[in-house]
């Protein structure tokens, strides 16, 4: 009765450790078990780190155990991405247009049109980075999660990302305005 659910295998059938509740099984050969409290603590208790990866463990709506992005945001991003690339290639096409027409006195006006450009072009870098690391961690992100979330490159895409966003927020705002006093 002592080897009962302590998380190896004595029974030549493995009895002894079925149906315990309190237990997650590794998926490994020769592994054994894990108590439930010591899954998703961002420490490898099985040796291919099974115990992390648990839908459980994976916050977010974004990520899954298997991928950084699930599919449906991939393609998401995916279009999303494309879509910068044309609205970034009118958008200069249009700037270059405007700065030959501005006056020499005047060069404020295309400045809210190449700053667009310019958070366009960090928020294009931002989702093809992001769509590499995806196919980087296919079928093992949740192996990677923690080390993902605490890289440099995961924080200076967080950068990345509030800098785009908040920037071309701010232009359109301001272009808004101009257009109103106009």
């Amino acid at each position: 009765m002592d080897h009962l659910c302590d998380g190896e295998y004595n029974c030549p059938i493995k009895d002894d450790e079925k149906e315990c509740s309190k237990m997650f099984y590794c998926e490994e050969k020769g592994a054994t078990s894990v108590l439930l409290q010591y899954t998703c603590d961002g420490k490898w208790d099985c040796k291919n780190g099974a115990d992390e990866c648990l839908e459980a463990c994976m916050p977010g709506e974004t990520s899954d155990v298997k991928n950084l992005l699930k599919p449906g945001i991939r393609y998401t991003l995916l279009s999303i991405f494309i879509l910068l690339l044309i609205s970034i290639s009118v958008f200069f096409r249009r700037f270059t247009k405007v700065w030959q027409m501005v006056e020499p006195q005047r060069p404020e006006r295309s400045l809210p049109q190449f700053l667009l450009i310019l958070y366009s072009c960090c928020m294009a870098g931002y989702i093809l980075i992001v769509l590499c690391m995806d196919l980087h961690y296919q079928g093992s992100f949740c192996i990677y999660y923690i080390t993902w979330r605490a890289s440099i490159l995961c924080q200076v895409l967080g950068v990345l990302f509030s800098f785009s966003t908040h920037g071309s927020f701010l232009v359109i705002i301001q272009m808004s305005l101009d257009s109103l006093r106009n």
